[in-house]
């Protein structure tokens, strides 16, 4: 396993049902390569994996939840777009053929130094 990537999956019935991995980054909680197994596809396992995902985000204090999906995948495009997620930019070849859309959610923290004690701290954001 890669250092700094966090890894989670999801058992059904007693087996590895779906999985994804996660990195934090300066930019946010960065999401990527989520697979379901054909046997559980169809009963909400991919939205439950998401809304895991962006509570995640949200408890390790990163100020937004980003992914990319697969520009082919119009399914999980449409899907990210219903909790939020934005895409950013142009779509771009992540790997020779492979042409991914970023996606960008704000977890509705705000980042930044305390003047205590000069560490990171989050806070909610205020609404305007």
């Amino acid at each position: 396993m890669r250092a700094g990537y966090h890894y989670f999956g999801a058992r059904l019935q007693g087996r590895v049902a779906g999985l994804y991995k996660a990195q934090l980054t300066p930019d946010g909680l960065l999401g990527e390569h989520q697979t379901v197994h054909a046997d559980f596809r169809h009963r909400g396992l991919v939205r439950a994996m998401f809304e895991q995902f962006i509570a995640y985000g949200r408890a390790l204090g990163a100020t937004a939840n980003l992914c990319n999906i697969l520009v082919s995948q119009e399914s999980m495009c449409r899907l990210v777009e219903s909790f939020g997620f934005q895409s950013k930019e142009s779509p771009y070849e992540q790997a020779p053929g492979m042409l991914v859309q970023l996606y960008r959610r704000s977890t509705g923290l705000d980042t930044r130094k305390t003047r205590e004690t000069g560490k990171l701290s989050a806070t909610a954001k205020r609404p305007r």
